[in-house]
Parts: C-alpha cells; structure tokens; sequence
C-alpha cells in the first residue's frame, strides 16, 4: 500500500462524483471545515482548528496504484462526508470509498451533504441500509444564490458533528459571533466614515470653491460668447447664451453681472428709440430674395432652388413652403397675396396657406419689366415687379409685341394695347405704371439691333409714342428702373458699367421732353441740364415721393427737386446702402453695410423721432427691406452677411409711454432730468445753442401734463447740470441760487452742496478717491448706507463706503463696455424701489445723450447702461427718459426676472 506523504491524518474525507454542482460543493465545504474556528469552550485539547480534509482533486498524488492512496486517506480520516446528487449512487468510486470506510469507522462517522435530488434517488444504497438515512446538510435549492445562502447554515451541521456538539449550540454563536464582527465593523467603518467627512467637509469646500470659480469663468466666457452672437446676428444665440450664464431658476450656478449686462444690452428694453430684435430665423439654405407683408407679420425667403418659404413673424413658425420651380422675385401684393415670378412663369399664392391662386407662363421674367439692381457681389437682383397699388401687374407678352394689365387677384387682363406689329424680337428691361393705371412706360431692348428704346402708352386710348432718344445699353452690363412721380412725370435711373449711370427726368407736360438728367458719382450727385453724362457709380436707391427724389449710390445720399433738377441736400454714409423705403411725406429709412439703420427726414436732417441719428444692429447687412406702415412704425428684415441662411425681424421698441409737455420742438444740446424725492414733480433742463438760455419744463407726472414751460437767463447756476437739486416743494437749487418752479421767483441762497459736488466726508481718505477726481456725488446706499460717488476727469467711477472709507468698485473705461468721456458728469444717482440697484446719472454735456449706468449692489458691477435715460421716478418704478423738452418717456424698469422671462419667450419661438 502507498504511502500518504507525511502521514497526515484528516478531519474528514470528501467523497462527489467529479461534475460541475458536486465539485463546487466539495471545493466549498474543503475550505469551511479547515478555515473553521472552534469556539473556545468546545475546544479539546485547546486545539483552534478541526484540521485537514482530504479531497481527491487536491490530495491525491500521482500515483499507479490510486486505490491505495485513497484506502490509505480512508484510514487516516476521522469522518467520511459524502456530496449526494441524482449522480451519485451511480459512481462506482463513490461506493467503493463508502464501503471501505465502513469496514473500518462506525456508521455514525459518515456524514451527507444533500445537494440536489430527493435522499431516496440521491443517497448511495450504502447509506440507507437500515432504512435510516445518514445527519446530512440540505441545500437543495432552485438557484444558486438560494443554495449557497443555505450552505452558510447548513454546513455548521457537519461541523457541529466534527466538533461533536449540538447544531443549536454552535447556530447560536455562529450569530453571535457575526452581530459582534458586524458591530466592530460598524464602529470601524463609523470612525472611518467620520475621518473621512471630516476630510470630504474640508475637500467639499475647496471643491465647491473651485466649481464656484469654474461656474463663474464659464457664465463669463458664455456672456461673451452671448455678444459675439448678437454681432454675428445670431440673436435667439445670443439670447441662450445669456440665460446659460445667469444662475436660473434653481441658483444652479453663482450670478455673474457680466450675464446680466449682456442680456439687458441685447434686450434693449430701457431705450425707446432703439431698434431691436423681433426674430432670429435661419433656414437651410442660402436666401436668394425676401419680402415681408405690409403688415409686417409673415416673411417670404426663396433660395437658389427655387424653393418658396413663409415664416410667422412673430412666432417665427414656419407656415408654408412651395416646391422648387424658377423664382426671380416675390412680392407680397396685400397681406393676403404673394406674387412669385422667374423664367418659367408667375404664381399667385394664398401668403396664409400657401394654396396656388392662380398661374400664368406668359408672366415671367422677359415680360414683366424688373426693376434690376446690381449687388455687392456683382450679381444683379431682381426686385420690386411692378405691381400697382391698385393690385394690377404691367407686363408684355412673350413676343413682346403687346402691353398687358393683369389684375392681381384674378390673375385676368384688365387691358391689352398692341405694342409692336413688325414682329421683331423686343422684351421689357423696365415698366412703371403711373398712380390712375392709365399711363405705362417700359424701356424695350431690341435684340436685333442690340438696343434699348423708351416707350409710353396711353392705356386708355390704345395710344403708344416711341421717344426719339436712344438709351444706352449693353446686354450684360446694363440695368434700368422706372418711377412715375406724383404728377406723372416719369424718372429713370440707369446703371451701366461702361460708361453711363444717371437719373433722368421726363416732363409729362412737355411731351416727354427731358427736364434734367443727374449724374450719379462715386462722391457726389452733379446735376447736368444739358449734355450726356460722363460718370459712372452705381444706382443703389432710387425712389420718388411727392415732387422729390431720392438717390444712393453706395456710400453717398442725395435728395434732388423734380421741377428743376436741385440738389437740395447731400450726405456721405457711414456704410454703403444695402436697402431702403420711401414714404409718402418723404421719410426716408435706410439700412447700411455696416448694421446702421438711418432715417431721413426731407430736409436732410437723418434722424428718427428727432432724437437718434442712426441705430446699429451689430453685424454688417448682405440686403435688407424696410417696411412699415408709417415713418413712425418701421419693420425692417435683414440678411446677415456672415450667415446667408439667416434672415432678421427688426422693429422698433414701443414700450415706453410719451407724457407731453410743452409743445416746443427747438434742438437743444444738453438735458437734464431733476426728480423731486417724492417723484411728484420732474424739472426738465436744457441748453440750446451757445450763450442760449436755460429752457425750464416742469412736469406734474400724475396729471401727465406741464405746470409751465418757460426760459430762464444764464448766469444763475442752472446752467451747470451736474450741481442741481430739488425738493417736494418744487423748489430748484443750484449752489448759489434758489427757484420756485411754480411761481417762477428767483432769490439767492441756493444749496451750498447743491449734487454734493464739494462734499468729502472725514471717513474717507484721499487715497480712496481716483486721480484727477472732478466729481463727488454722495447718495443713500442698501440698508441705509451711505455711498459716496467719485467721478475723475480719466472717466474712472469709484463707488466708495461712507462708513468705512473702502472703495467697493471702480469702474474706468479701459475694462469695460461702457464709455464715458472726461467731459461727463454725474448729475444725480440713487436706489432703485426693490434696493437691489444703484441708478448712475452722467451727463455728457454735448448733446442730448445722456448715460443711466446700473450697478448690482450685490457685486458693484455694472449690470446695464442705458442711453439717453434722465431720471428714476420713486415709487412707479420707471426710469424717465428725455432727448428733448417736447415731453418725457416713461420706460418700466426691468429686474432680473422680467428680463429672463421675456429672453425665454423670444427664445421659445424658434425653438
């Protein structure tokens, strides 16, 4: 017989049948028994452990003679413990271990372990002779998460038979022995837990520190990002990046003023006068064309495709698009129609539903007469058909032989006059019809002769008359437009790169004899009575209004008299024209490459309201269109030169509220806005021209009317806007005089620190105040604090504290986005009503601009700055804003939260 290496002797021998379950099971219980404890007072011997098991996989050794080895571990082994499966009684092995081993141990040594099956097709025969089954641990179980939890429990019976005590005794301190390791554990796992959130408190707030301070540099980095995007002309970007920077409705992130002053400027919602933003549309592809409805609420894009579309102007929803077919032009002809025409035909489409009305082939772009103009990127537009007011088309035929009036809404012609009847090949460049739609004029090429002719045709009579002069013409270069003035004498403008470009005069009353001819120049427009042009600039705008006309030539504006031809006035634009709309009274709008948006009066004078010289978009202009119906109430849309997908809605603000006062329209060249404490009474100051007297308008802003309106001579201290106070009793106090604005009595004894200009307060040292200071201002700051406002000649603001001398913010012009000049001046500050913001009045004393600048009293950051505001009303919660002495704007003050709600609305929409 082989030898056991080291004649070990073993606690127990593991008999199973080498399958996946019974080796598990054997592999299981091996480790148990060995790694098992013995309670101390169940020890004998004092002896820790059970001892070793002898498991065939792991303690035979290679050997020829197996059976020895194993009849060897037999005898050395205490207890034999046999793994029970369905497969069991049918190993040949298992049995022949059994059998020996109960030749040599007693039957109460061999001990079951049930791992699958029933004990009567489980258990070996050998184990139930005498029909009594061997102490076995069931673990019978339909998973293996169940049978492994049972084995936990189960395997103390087996080991409660090696240590040879009860189950219950060595169950019971199973369990106490793991309620006390658990409880150690948790007192362990309690100190570590407490070390750690110790350490995690102290690391949280290092880390919330720096989320804080990341938070802050991306809310900064996303409010310039917000600004680039409303350069670009991206507003609904612009808008979302304003409102990622703030900390939303839940403070997921800290408040950056930077984020505030952003979506304030892009808002726009202090400055009446202002143009803003109404909606940010971008479409697939490039636009081609555009029209927006009289109304101004629906817009028509078309691309290169050929591809119609129809958006929502105030939603931004897009209603309708149209399949692609040639598109030259469209044009809204009411609120209800748009007129498409291109090569192949004209539509007319429902502008709601974009249901085809009516189509005719002979309506294209050889019969109707365009009005041509050349673009920046030398490409000819074509844009304006000649659809009369009175919803009639003018048009030849396709053979061009016939003048043809189409009405617009039946798409049937109302008149037919012969035109030509030699048939030669001749198509209309350029058509008008005058404004009784009895007069047409059309300049036709001839291409035969390669020639241009004017034409007039009397469509009443059935009369034509060809006019003996020629007009220039070259079949790529030149491009001609047609206007019929008020009394239907007829202008011409004609663009031609080789040579000629002008605007023509044609007197109706003088059978068309030409009154005047004005060349257009790259500088200027000079008129020549007699004689052929010899200059050449583009015809960028050209438009009629009662006995004027207006003409642009890239960066140059002109306006000429029709009767004799008088350059009546003249300017040079800060941009080159891109679009324009000519109004009745001879208003005039204008839309530049750069983004300014000017408005013309017919004296000359660019102005809009008589207070803004011109409002910049942001972002130069590829073309624009101005609509509107009236001077007052002008929409504009534009196409942004950096994104040709993307077109915009451009109204102007009219949330302010007009209160009128005096009735005076004088120019006067600095204002100012003194309130009384109790917001009662508003004093209106201005200064016209030089060594002019002081115009004074007190305003009753409850009645909404002036109490009085009257001059006041210089040399009192009213003149020097910045050193002015009031009282409720309607009292004005400059440093050295007094003046009851009721009565109008003048006294001296004004108020020494009048504006607190030579105020310093002992708790504020020198060193606080800005080099070159120029200025002190002292002013009621939250919770009752005082504040002291110091203004240097640099344009540098520092807000101190009055208690405790510390400077709390200094704002200079180099780090900031808004300018002020040496020559501003503080004339007043205070508290807004919520206490959450400090209003900053400065005067610039040159003109009518004056600077509302809002600080944050949180930050002392500035938050906004507003044009032209004058005052802050207590009490309304409104800002008073004035450019003349005529009356006084009333705007509401907006806070945070009306600001988001109204950024998210406009966003909402294209979303």
């Amino acid at each position: 017989m082989a030898v056991i290496e080291n004649e070990r002797n073993y606690i127990a021998f593991i008999s199973y049948r080498h399958r996946p379950l019974d080796m598990e099971v054997a592999k299981r219980l091996h480790k148990r028994i060995e790694h098992f404890i013995i309670p101390k007072d169940l020890r004998k011997d004092g002896q820790k452990k059970l001892g070793l098991v002898f498991r065939d996989q792991d303690e035979l050794p290679i050997s020829s003679n197996l059976s020895a080895n194993i009849e060897e571990a037999l005898d050395r082994s205490q207890f034999l413990i046999v793994v029970c499966t369905p497969e069991t009684p049918k190993s040949k092995w298992v049995e022949r271990e059994i059998s020996y081993f109960l030749e040599h141990h007693d039957r109460d040594h061999v001990l079951a372990v049930l791992a699958d099956g029933l004990p009567e097709t489980s258990f070996p025969p050998q184990l139930m002779e005498g029909g009594i089954e061997p102490l076995a641990a069931n673990i019978l179980a339909d998973n293996d998460r169940k049978r492994w939890k049972l084995f936990r429990v189960e395997s103390l019976r087996i080991l409660a038979s090696l240590v040879g005590c009860p189950f219950d005794a060595l169950y019971r301190r199973e369990q106490r022995y793991r309620r006390r390791r658990s409880a150690i554990l948790l007192a362990i796992v309690g100190l570590v837990v407490a070390a750690f959130i110790g350490m995690l408190i102290n690391r949280n707030m290092q880390i919330k520190a720096q989320l804080e301070q990341s938070q802050r540099n991306e809310s900064l980095a996303l409010s310039t990002l917000s600004q680039s995007a409303f350069k670009e002309g991206d507003y609904n970007g612009a808008l979302e990046y304003a409102l990622q920077a703030l900390p939303g409705p839940g403070g997921e992130r800290p408040y950056v003023p930077a984020a505030e002053f952003a979506l304030s400027s892009e808002l726009g919602l202090y400055d009446k006068n202002v143009l803003h933003f109404e909606q940010s549309l971008r479409q697939e592809s490039s636009i081609e064309g555009l029209d927006l409805s009289p109304n101004a609420e629906l817009i028509a894009t078309f691309d290169a495709y050929g591809t119609l579309r129809v958006f929502d102007a105030a939603t931004g929803a897009q209603h309708w698009s149209s399949g692609q077919k040639s598109i030259a032009t469209i044009e809204f002809v009411d609120d209800e129609h748009l007129l498409a025409v291109g090569g192949s035909g004209a539509t007319m489409y429902s502008a709601g539903t974009g249901e085809t009305l009516w189509e005719r082939e002979d309506i294209n772009t050889l019969t109707i007469g365009f009005q041509l103009r050349m673009r920046s990127d030398g490409r000819y537009d074509a844009v304006n058909p000649v659809v009369h007011e009175r919803g009639l088309l003018l048009h030849t035929d396709n053979a061009g032989s016939s003048v043809l009036l189409t009405d617009l809404e039946s798409g049937q012609d109302v008149r037919n006059l012969q035109l030509f009847d030699d048939g030669t090949e001749r198509y209309c460049i350029a058509a008008a019809l005058n404004r009784d739609a009895n007069l047409a004029a059309l300049v036709v090429r001839d291409t035969e002769s390669n020639t241009a002719h004017l034409y007039f045709c009397d469509l009443d009579f059935g009369e034509t008359y060809e006019h003996p002069q020629a007009l220039p013409f070259s079949p790529v270069m030149t491009a001609y437009a047609l206007r019929f003035s008020a009394y239907d004498d007829l202008l011409m403008a004609c663009d031609d790169m080789e040579g000629d470009s002008f605007v023509r005069v044609y007197a109706h009353d003088d059978d068309w004899h030409p009154r005047f001819t004005t060349v257009v120049e790259a500088e200027k427009i000079l008129q020549v009575v007699n004689g052929e042009p010899s200059y050449y600039a583009q015809v960028d705008l050209f438009d009629a209004a009662l006995d004027r006309a207006i003409i642009g030539s890239k960066h140059e504006l002109s306006m000429v008299n029709l009767e004799t031809g008088e350059l009546l006035w003249h300017h040079t634009l800060p941009g080159a024209i891109r679009g324009g709309c000519v109004y009745s009274n001879v208003c005039l709008s204008l839309v530049l490459s750069d983004g300014t948006v000017c408005f013309c009066t017919d004296d000359g004078v660019l102005t809009y309201t008589q207070d803004v010289y011109s409002a910049n978009v942001g972002f130069p202009v590829a073309w624009a269109i101005a609509q509107g119906a009236s001077y007052a109430e002008s929409s504009f849309v534009l196409v942004s030169n950096d994104d040709l997908k993307r077109l915009m809605l451009l109204r102007f603000a009219n949330g302010a509220s007009m209160v009128e006062a005096g009735s005076t329209d004088d120019l006067v060249y600095r204002v100012c806005l003194v309130s009384s404490p109790n917001g009662k009474m508003i004093a209106g100051l201005g200064i016209g021209a030089y060594n002019s007297p002081v115009r004074v308008l007190l305003l009753d802003v409850d009645a909404g009317g002036s109490w009085n309106d009257f001059d006041l001579p210089l040399g009192y201290g009213f003149e020097d806007l910045g050193r002015l106070s009031m009282g409720d009793d309607g009292v004005l106090r400059s440093t050295g005089y007094s003046l009851d604005l009721r009565t109008q009595e003048l006294s001296e004894g004004g108020d020494p620190n009048a504006g607190a200009n030579d105020v310093l307060p002992e708790t504020v040292g020198m060193s606080a105040l800005p080099q070159a200071l120029c200025r002190l201002m002292l002013t009621s700051g939250p919770a009752g604090h005082e504040l002291l406002l110091a203004f240097s000649e640099t344009g540098e603001l520092r807000i101190i504290d009055v208690a405790s001398g510390e400077v709390l913010h200094s704002y200079e012009n180099s780090n900031s986005r808004v300018h002020f000049s040496a020559t501003d001046t503080i004339y007043s500050a205070r508290m807004n009503d919520g206490g959450d913001r400090l209003l900053v009045f400065v005067d610039n004393g040159k003109d009518v601009t004056s600077l509302c600048m809002v600080f944050d009293v949180a930050t002392w950051e500035c938050v906004g700055a507003f044009e032209r505001v004058g005052a802050y009303l207590p009490g309304d919660d409104a800002v008073a804003v004035t450019p003349y002495l005529s009356g006084v704007y009333l705007s509401p003050f907006w806070n945070l939260d009306d600001m988001v709600k109204k950024a998210e609305a406009i966003v909402s929409r294209e979303g």
